[in-house]
């Protein structure tokens, strides 16, 4: 971003990719929303996916054929890591867990 202390827009908010291993150790439950231009669950979790697989398009997120969008409560499962070698996340990802996504699904 050009002026840092500019919030970005939804359209500017992203998610975090890595290449890392396939996980569905444990689940986190959140609602999606966008934090400081990071799409994250509402409880302070960042998804992370593996090898590229999930995409933002600016409205909604895409992952495994199905479409979520913001405000939908969703688990996740895989498992949080604290490595961040190779992870590409917004800046506004900064200080939350990352979770390596193994598994995206609405919950009612």
């Amino acid at each position: 971003m050009d002026n840092p202390e500019q919030a970005p827009s939804e359209a500017q908010a992203g998610v975090g990719h890595a290449t890392l291993n396939d996980s569905d150790a444990a689940a986190r439950e959140g609602v999606l929303t966008i934090v400081d231009g990071c799409v994250a669950l509402d409880v302070g979790t960042v998804p992370v996916f593996v090898n590229g697989e999930g995409k933002w398009d600016g409205e909604t997120l895409r992952y495994g054929g199905d479409t979520f969008q913001i405000g939908d409560r969703v688990r996740l499962t895989g498992s949080s890591f604290e490595d961040d070698t190779g992870v590409v996340i917004p800046a506004g990802c900064d200080g939350m867990e990352l979770w390596q996504v193994g598994g995206v699904t609405i919950v009612d």
